[in-house]
């Protein structure tokens, strides 16, 4: 009994209906752009398909940042849902030398800037790669962004840097997304501690590893 008590909750039908709407992007991505599934990351399948919807719901000459790119599988789900929009840039920020990664995450690649624009070369033309540390990046930051992706160093510190650097330039009612938020305690804490107090919206949700929310007004 229970359990029928806890599927139809309100929330719980909003959360299955959401993801049951990501069908459509899922079989979008699968029949017409299989080779984003070739480059080698840690992002799945339903989060890419995730990505893509948030992209291609931006405003014209729209503007995402992403905060950690590595071989570019993450890059390539935005950017590809960005290529409908008129005049939408991607910002892929990260060192490109898998310092923010895990051994076990990093692979035995010697150079993964080159890897990157290999696997990006089909949408260069909506990609700005950006090499450096986003604490760096963002002190020469001027644009309004309306989808941020954080993905980049783990830890509370890196996570809750990332946050207060970057969540101010997102415009209201923009997207805010992480990744590994419920298996990395780091970003957990810091999305806990410091995004939801002080900027999330009214909307939000889970998909897989992903958390994400709207912006609200700061408070």
């Amino acid at each position: 009994m229970r359990l029928y008590r806890d599927l139809f909750r309100l929330e719980n039908i909003r959360r299955y209906s959401f993801e049951l709407t990501l069908i459509k992007e899922i079989i979008e991505i699968l029949v017409r752009y299989p080779y984003i599934l070739k480059i080698e990351g840690h992002l799945g399948l339903r989060e890419g398909a995730f990505l893509f919807r948030c992209a291609s719901r931006i405003s014209e000459n729209g503007v995402a940042v992403e905060i950690g790119s590595f071989k570019g599988r993450s890059t390539m789900f935005i950017a590809t849902g960005l290529k409908k929009i008129p005049g939408s840039k991607l910002f892929a920020i990260d060192t490109f030398e898998g310092s923010e990664m895990p051994d076990w995450a990093r692979g035995d690649s010697k150079d993964i800037f080159s890897e990157f624009l290999k696997n990006t070369e089909k949408l260069k033309d909506v990609i700005v790669p950006i090499k450096g540390r986003s604490q760096d990046v963002v002190k020469n930051w001027d644009k309004e962004i309306d989808f941020l992706w954080i993905d980049g160093d783990h830890s509370y510190e890196g996570c809750y840097t990332d946050i207060i650097n970057w969540v101010p330039f997102v415009k209201i009612g923009g997207i805010v997304a992480f990744h590994d938020y419920p298996n990395a305690s780091g970003v957990n804490k810091a999305v806990n501690e410091i995004f939801k107090r002080k900027f999330e919206g009214s909307e939000n949700g889970r998909v897989c590893l992903i958390y994400w929310a709207k912006k609200g007004n700061q408070k």
